[in-house]
């Protein structure tokens, strides 16, 4: 498994990136979100397997960061394929939150919604 440490660009400081400490005072404390980390490891995430992909008529997008520990990898290129016609962009790095790597994450987004927009 990528490491963050090893990813993330040297001399790069958490405490000082503004995303992250927006996301941060939004994560913390989790103590009164107990139920729903609980409901979402425990029911939510597991449904999603059962999920019929294979139907989703929609133009679809996945981007994803290898190296992300919430939501691991492996399962992502797998998941992409059971969509006919979906498209697969892999972000190096940045984990969860893409941190330090968000233009690539709109060098993505911003092509595929164009041309999705395109054909309506």
């Amino acid at each position: 498994m990528l490491s963050y440490r090893t990813e993330m660009r040297r001399g790069w400081n958490a405490s000082r990136d503004p995303q992250f400490l927006s996301v941060r005072e939004h994560l913390f404390p989790t103590a009164p979100k107990r139920l729903g980390v609980a409901f979402d490891a425990l029911v939510s995430e597991p449904m999603s397997n059962e999920f019929p992909l294979e139907d989703i008529a929609v133009p679809t997008l996945f981007v994803h960061a290898a190296d992300d520990r919430l939501a691991p990898y492996q399962y992502v290129p797998p998941a992409s394929a059971r969509i006919p016609g979906s498209h697969l962009v892999t972000v190096a790095a940045g984990g969860h939150l893409f941190l330090e790597n968000q233009d690539q994450v709109r060098e993505a987004v911003g092509p595929f919604v164009d041309a999705v927009a395109a054909k309506v």
